[in-house]
């Protein structure tokens, strides 16, 4: 994984590392939220290769012991580079300090490794993400230090979008909002410094989806047509929200969004803001549902911070992350890579598609009904969903004669939901440490350190009441 919200490495392959490193003896921990997700292990000094550079004597986290990473390996990921900020505070350079080390000089990052043994080079690199899985199924990810990909060097005439706060230590710059169908929507930051019309966005790798607040989360989906709020909802919702709202949406509305970097416009892909699962209703039946992948991000936000924009924007994009040099202080430059009119056709394909191969899809407001409500909708209401190839499954007990069998999808509905309620309630739980960087938890080891959660679509409902459509999962 690469994430721009870290800066340690560490790895983790099944059986172990197989060629030869130095074992410093240091230990090292990096805990996630309160500290229920974490990896931890022995610093180790050993070659590393990454786009076309080679470090002989790199320092990583040898990771012997993990919680919550289950996901990631069965995704075939077994480590994770972080690109952010360099300094002692990290884990690994404090572990080594602690050990006896010059940690600051041994214990430095991938990337200032890299720096350091190429002073002639820029102290930048630049990546883009792929969106797999579509029509188009484009797949053409790459990262470059110190470079740009060939595709994209039209990037080098980019605005420098400083970094703000200054030396905040983060990849986050200033924004002038977001637009939806061409009328811009309100937004206001936290800081009451900045010029009207002015927010500050993190950028982050290690994020799915965009993390506002919820007004401003409301005020774009208020504009989309057809598009209903589902307040305090038992309906599961794929990204991480602080709070429980859903924003159910048509699954055949392409939405029309931008945001702004320096006056100039970035179009967001329709895929990016909706999500489309197949979800079981308190019925027992199949239904298609599409919600709003704009969700809360609550406490994580603040002074200082107004949003996280996560892979769901840095798929519109080639970004150019630079750290600046004696003259130029650290800013990111921004080429948009998403096309309004393209996106939209690529949009209307993928979803006539999956709509015609899945289960049948209500009316927001009739799914809306059918978990808030307490009741299915008419047959009626059922026939007017678009047309599928597939009818609905009956998950629910025929026996009549068993009153467990009679209402058992209920229950199960019942229980479905309030496991749902816990598990938003946990991650309000976890996501109020996380706050600029504020340390919490349990008892701490030495030298471990606190980064964001890294989200993902899989981590926030259970697949047995959400399950996400497999041709529209991003590989990033």
């Amino acid at each position: 994984m690469l994430d721009t919200g870290s800066t340690d490495a560490w790895v983790a392959p099944v059986g172990g590392i197989s060629g030869a490193f130095n074992n410093t003896g240091a230990f090292a921990a990096i805990y996630y939220g309160d500290g229920s997700n974490f990896i931890n292990g022995s610093v180790g000094l050993g070659q590393v290769e990454i786009a076309g550079f080679s470090i002989p004597q790199q320092a990583f986290i040898n990771v012997t012991n993990s919680v919550g990473e289950e996901d990631d390996v069965a995704s075939g990921i077994f480590g994770l580079v972080g690109l952010g900020f360099d300094g002692p505070q990290g884990s690994i350079p404090a572990a080594l300090s602690a050990a006896g080390y010059n940690g600051t000089d041994v214990g430095k990052a991938v990337l200032s490794s890299i720096f350091a043994q190429n002073p002639d080079s820029g102290r930048f690199f630049s990546f883009s993400l792929s969106r797999v899985g579509d029509v188009d199924d484009s797949a053409d990810a790459s990262l470059v230090i110190s470079g740009y990909d060939d595709k994209y060097t039209a990037v080098q005439s980019a605005p420098l979008l400083s970094q703000y706060p200054v030396d905040s230590g983060r990849w986050s710059v200033l924004t002038e909002g977001v637009s939806v169908g061409g009328s811009d929507v309100e937004w206001t930051s936290y800081d009451s410094t900045l010029p009207k019309g002015q927010t500050s966005v993190l950028f982050d790798t290690g994020t799915t989806n965009f993390l506002v607040t919820a007004k401003l989360r409301d005020a774009i989906y208020s504009a989309v047509p057809g598009a209903v709020l589902a307040k305090n909802s038992s309906i599961p919702n794929l990204q991480f929200s602080e709070d429980s709202d859903v924003w159910v949406v048509p699954c055949n509305t392409a939405i029309n969004m931008t945001t702004k970097f320096s006056g100039q416009q970035f179009p967001i892909h329709p895929l990016d803001v909706t999500d489309m699962g197949y979800i079981v209703g308190p019925d027992g039946k199949n239904y298609t549902v599409c919600t709003g992948s704009i969700t809360n991000g609550g406490s994580i936000l603040g002074p200082g911070l107004d949003a996280l924009y996560g892979d769901s924007f840095l798929r519109n994009v080639y970004s150019v992350f630079s750290f600046g040099n004696e003259t130029t202080a650290p800013n990111v430059q921004l080429l948009a890579d998403t096309a309004t009119d393209a996106a939209a056709a690529d949009f209307a394909s993928v979803r006539a598609e999956l709509l015609q191969g899945g289960p049948p899809e209500l009316s927001p407001q009739d799914i809306i009904k059918l978990f808030d409500g307490g009741s299915a909708p008419s047959a009626s209401s059922v026939g007017s969903a678009p047309s599928t190839s597939k009818a609905s499954v009956n998950l629910a007990a025929t026996d009549s004669g068993s009153t467990v069998d009679k209402y058992g999808a209920t229950i199960v509905g019942l229980l479905a939901a309030n496991l749902i309620i816990m598990l938003v309630v946990a991650f309000f739980s976890v996501m109020n440490f996380v706050r600029n960087g504020r340390r919490a938890g349990p008892t701490r080891a030495a030298n471990a350190a606190y980064v964001p959660v890294k989200l993902r679509e899989d981590a926030e409902a259970p697949r047995s009441s959400f399950s996400m459509v497999d041709h529209t999962t991003y590989s990033d």
